[in-house]
């Protein structure tokens, strides 16, 4: 839990914070030196405000009210209020999760990963962790979707003609296979967004770039703690410790947070291709 919120353009969430996080709200001048409690703040009116916030490690948020910009406060995240109260609440979840349980180790290649022990499963990622195509990457996506007005199906179709006429690359060959070397390979998946339907492509690719015989789960529409969990887990009993090595920032907040009161370890690596 953020020790600190600040919440600028709208008092209401505020008191949700207050109602079903256990936050206390205060305003900015009652702010304590060591703050031990969780606070939650409305009345931010200026930047140099905000650098205090941050200063404690604190979080703010702005909300806007349709496309409209309320001022030019310089938040750390902007969330638009354009759907009912319950929509709003998810979102403002959703950004604390992310602060709580978005925890990771920064690599660009596989040497750095820690190896632990034999009762560890290592989940890895296939777009842009262990795969890429010339040309597709996290700014062809942005490009693509504004291009097609968020219509993630149409982008998809596109991506599908694009992989179907390049040949796929590995992002490190070389320490990835260095890593297969010193670990039990039958304690290795993949863990992938893409669709169930793209397999034959998704095997036929991942054996053009060395990947064999490594079990393949897909996640498309699903959170990945939730069917890292509830699908891939049952298959590992004796599983202790788990790896999981991603491209998305996203996935690592959703594996921290369903293991969070498990009695499973995770280590989550944050894998930056051409870092």
């Amino acid at each position: 839990m953020a020790k600190i919120v600040c919440i600028c353009g709208y008092d209401t969430l505020g008191d949700y914070l207050v109602n079903n996080h256990g936050y206390i709200k205060i305003a900015f001048a009652e702010l304590p030196e060591n703050p031990d409690k969780p606070y939650v703040i409305t009345d931010v009116r200026c930047n140099k405000e905000l650098e205090i916030i941050k200063k404690y490690n604190g979080i703010s948020i702005r909300v806007n009210l349709d496309d409209k910009k309320i001022d030019t406060l310089q938040t750390d995240c902007v969330i638009k209020h354009n759907g009912t109260l319950e929509q709003l609440y998810e979102k403002i979840d959703n950004i604390l999760a992310f602060k709580k349980f978005c925890k990771y180790v920064k690599i660009s290649n596989f040497d750095n990963i820690k190896l632990i022990d034999e009762n560890t499963l290592y989940v890895f990622d296939i777009d842009e962790t262990l795969m890429v195509y010339d040309g597709i990457d996290r700014k062809w996506w942005k490009k693509k979707m504004v291009e097609n007005h968020e219509n993630e199906h149409l982008v998809i179709e596109e991506w599908l003609k694009q992989i179907e006429n390049h040949e796929p690359k590995h992002t490190h060959a070389l320490s990835f296979n260095t890593f297969l070397e010193n670990v039990n390979k039958s304690n290795i998946v993949c863990l992938t967004a893409r669709k169930e339907s793209l397999q034959n492509i998704t095997e036929e690719h991942l054996a053009k770039i060395g990947v064999n015989n490594i079990p393949v789960f897909y996640s498309y529409g699903l959170h990945k703690g939730k069917v890292l969990k509830e699908i891939i887990m049952p298959n590992y009993p004796t599983i202790n410790n788990i790896v999981f090595v991603d491209d998305n920032k996203n996935n690592i907040t959703s594996v921290n947070k369903e293991f969070y009161n498990e009695n499973i370890k995770v280590q989550c690596y944050y894998f930056m291709h051409n870092l």
